[in-house]
């Protein structure tokens, strides 16, 4: 499983740098393109919630900065590995075809959205 999100984590990496050009199939690489931007949203939303928290911004809430902190670096850390788990189920259920790589990629995509959407509705 490891080497298989390495696979498409270095094929995400490599479009990257090769913005204009992907060798890959079109339809991998639009869902490439299309997880690049979900993942920087949800990096720069996880970000965003760590400069709240550094900035004490939840003090209202009456509960330590450092739980808050805490709670959410396991909570998105857990959420990583389940959402892994999720969409490494796609690939093996797809396993026997071709879009296998686009369905597990379009399901990091999907999901990676869905977290930023409940991240922001949470902590902003």
């Amino acid at each position: 499983m490891n080497k298989i999100m390495a696979f498409v984590f270095s094929l995400a990496a490599f479009s990257c740098f090769s913005q204009q050009v992907c060798e890959l199939p079109e339809a991998l690489c639009s869902a490439l393109a299309e997880y690049e931007l979900a993942d920087a949203e949800l990096n720069n939303t996880y970000r965003q919630i760590l400069q709240k928290i550094a900035a004490d911004e939840f003090a209202d809430y009456r509960v330590a900065k450092a739980d808050i902190k805490d709670s959410l670096v396991k909570g998105q850390r857990a959420w990583l590995k389940y959402r892994d788990a999720n969409c490494e189920a796609y690939y093996t259920l797809f396993s026997g075809g071709t879009s296998r790589n686009v369905d597990r990629t379009q399901c990091l995509t999907e999901m990676t959205n869905t977290r930023v959407l409940l991240l922001k509705k949470v902590y902003f």
